[in-house]
């Protein structure tokens, strides 16, 4: 249940499922529901990307990020069809807790 009078905003849309609000949310809750896409957002305020760039960075100097698990597969010209297809699919089934990274090394 949201709280009356929040936004909601969907970001990341890998998961591929949808952002569900009842009637009754938006209307007595006053609950209001945003997309953002941080490319569009970003070409639009070159100036606020700059200042949000030095905002990030002050972050983690600090050490107020956490590491994000990670799960890479490494490609290069060996590497089997088969186990890039498997990452890929990994990728685009839903959410797993790692962030799938692809890592291209010449051989």
């Amino acid at each position: 249940m949201y709280r009356k009078n929040s936004h909601v905003v969907t970001y990341g849309a890998m998961a591929k499922k949808p952002v569900t609000l009842s009637a009754s949310q938006l209307i007595f809750q006053n609950v209001h529901a945003h997309g953002f896409w941080i490319s569009s957002w970003s070409d639009a305020n070159p100036e606020q990307k700059i200042e949000m760039l030095h905002d990030l960075l002050n972050l983690m100097r600090k050490g107020e990020f956490k590491d994000t698990p990670v799960e890479v597969t490494e490609w290069t010209d060996e590497t089997e069809l088969g186990k890039l297809v498997e990452a890929v699919k990994k990728g685009i089934s839903g959410f797993s807790g790692k962030k799938g990274i692809f890592v291209m090394k010449d051989t």
